[in-house]
Order: structure tokens, then C-alpha cells, then sequence
């Protein structure tokens, strides 16, 4: 793949039959955010805010709070400011541990933690996270 993104091939389309807004969602906290080399365990593995140019991908793992589900998030990352892809992450219970990855090449990334809904053009954003590659 000749992409930078590496997430999952259905991240920026939307599912069909999704509940229009989430009942949970103005309740969802992000307890915690972190960019990683890797997850295991449902923990980040390497935890960083640099890393080097021989680093194909990072982890953007997140610890969600919410008082009932369903609810969703979506992992938004960037590249230099420059939006790359929005991952949909369902949250299956009121403390939820969930990740996302991506493809990177040097540069200033970030990734927003947003509330997901049916009409998010402008997500709601509760959390994020920032890292370079050099």
C-alpha cells in the first residue's frame, strides 16, 4: 500500500444503521490518551512522544469512560495539521480500553479523541495526543 494510512480499510465510511447520535455520548471522558510503538495486553507498549525515522507505525491507544453504552469514538489523526483518517471505535463497556494505528512518516502528528455520531462533520473533540517523527 502506497498510502500513509494504515488503519482499518473501513475507518472513514459509516456503517449503515448506526443510531443517529449515541445515547451515551455527552458522558464519554477520556480517562487517558497515549501515542505507542505498539499495544499488548490492551496496554501501549513503547510509550512516546518522539520517535525515530526507522518507525513504520504508531499506536494511539486510549482509555474511555462513559456511563452506559453504546457509544463511539473516532481516533482522528494528522499530519502536519493535515487530516489523514478518522477511525470509528465502538466503546462495549463503561470503562473501555481501545487503539487505533497508523502508517507515519517524519513530521508533527496528532490525534484528537472525538464523541462519534451520525452527522460529525466538526466531531466534538475530548481528548488528544501529539508526537513527532524525525
Amino acid at each position: 500500500m502506497d498510502s500513509i494510512v494504515d488503519a482499518f480499510p473501513w475507518a472513514s465510511v459509516p456503517r449503515a444503521g448506526r443510531v443517529p447520535v449515541d445515547r451515551y455520548a455527552r458522558t464519554l471522558k477520556v480517562e487517558r490518551i497515549l501515542a505507542a510503538r505498539g499495544v499488548a495486553n490492551h496496554l501501549p507498549i513503547g510509550i512516546s512522544e518522539r520517535f525515530g525515522p526507522n518507525t513504520a507505525e504508531v499506536f494511539c491507544w486510549s482509555d474511555i469512560s462513559v456511563e452506559g453504552t453504546p457509544a463511539s469514538i473516532r481516533h482522528v489523526w494528522y499530519h502536519d495539521e493535515k487530516r489523514i483518517v478518522a477511525v470509528h471505535l465502538d466503546i462495549l463497556s463503561p470503562r473501555y480500553k481501545s487503539y487505533s494505528r497508523c502508517k507515519v512518516i517524519p513530521g508533527r502528528w496528532r490525534v484528537d479523541v472525538a464523541r462519534a455520531g451520525y452527522a460529525d462533520n466538526l466531531p466534538e473533540v475530548i481528548g488528544s495526543t501529539a508526537f513527532i517523527v524525525y
